[in-house]
């Protein structure tokens, strides 16, 4: 399921792309998420694409909750998928 978030606005201050990928998987690092390699940063004009996959819904919410955080992000595009039970 595709979420989008609007986290801000044009004009509150721009941050470069590579700045707001790299502020947003630092944060999601320190969030403690499980595998941060399964997760996907894409950034395009302060646009935020979090792809890959997570271990259950609350590391789901606790990835958009903190993209949504991350000064730059101007909107979000959840495309996170959670894994399945084995």
């Amino acid at each position: 399921m595709k979420q989008t978030v609007d986290s801000g606005s044009p004009g509150q201050g721009r941050f470069s792309d590579a700045d707001i990928s790299h502020r947003v998987t630092s944060y999601l690092c320190y969030q403690g998420l499980g595998d941060i390699a399964q997760l996907d940063v894409e950034v395009h004009d302060g646009v935020v694409t979090l792809s890959g996959v997570v271990q259950d819904g609350q590391e789901k919410q606790v990835a958009v909750n903190a993209c949504q955080r991350v000064a730059g992000v101007l909107h979000l595009i959840d495309q996170l998928q959670v894994q399945r039970g084995v």
